[in-house]
């Protein structure tokens, strides 16, 4: 009897018209979540893409820069260990040819030797500093990050051993370090840091 009566609910057309309509309703919907799932994914892997690739091109951007820097301090301090006797005009001369002939990114670059290395009774002085900006005192010095520094060595002719004599350094700017992040653009979710 209530299988008679089922089949007897079937024949009626207003109940097969609910029927079709909600599988189609059933299908639109899983259709349109289908394709709201895609979207979000594809979404979420466009930007994280977008992401990587802006992180790895300023990466390459710091390395580009940086590595100048650090090519230009090693060769230095390869110089002043080749050239041990270079004289105090030759090295700020040498600092001075570095800035303006190299177009670089930096604050300062300078020659620091140990005082009484050579000799217990003659301090080695070590002003050899030289700055790109004109009134380097009207920068407070914590704003400055010494970004790398190369050492500077002598042998030893009776030892044959290396001896650290100082080290030849490179100063940047922090807010220009923080002007190559903010140049990041990785979207609304994005940011970025140095370590």
């Amino acid at each position: 009897m209530l299988l008679n009566k089922q089949k007897h609910q079937f024949k009626n057309p207003l109940f097969r018209i609910l029927v079709v309509v909600s599988i189609i309703s059933f299908l639109f919907t899983f259709f349109f979540i289908y394709k709201y799932i895609k979207y979000k994914n594809d979404v979420t892997y466009e930007t994280r893409e977008g992401a990587s690739l802006e992180a790895k091109r300023a990466a390459r951007s710091f390395n580009k820069t940086f590595d100048k820097l650090i090519k230009i301090t090693d060769s230095i301090a390869e110089e002043l260990v080749a050239y041990e006797e270079l004289r105090k005009n030759e090295i700020i001369g040498r600092l001075d040819e570095i800035i303006k002939r190299k177009n670089l990114d930096l604050y300062g670059i300078g020659v620091v030797y140990i005082p009484y290395i050579d000799d217990p009774d003659v301090r080695k002085r070590s002003p050899y500093y030289l700055c790109k900006e004109k009134n380097k005192n009207d920068v407070d010095k914590s704003k400055i990050l010494q970004l790398y520094s190369a050492p500077i060595y002598k042998i030893d002719t009776l030892t044959n051993i290396r001896i650290r004599t100082g080290i030849v350094f490179v100063d940047y700017l922090i807010s220009d370090i923080k002007e190559i992040v903010g140049d990041l653009n990785l979207g609304k979710s994005g940011y970025g840091y140095i370590l």
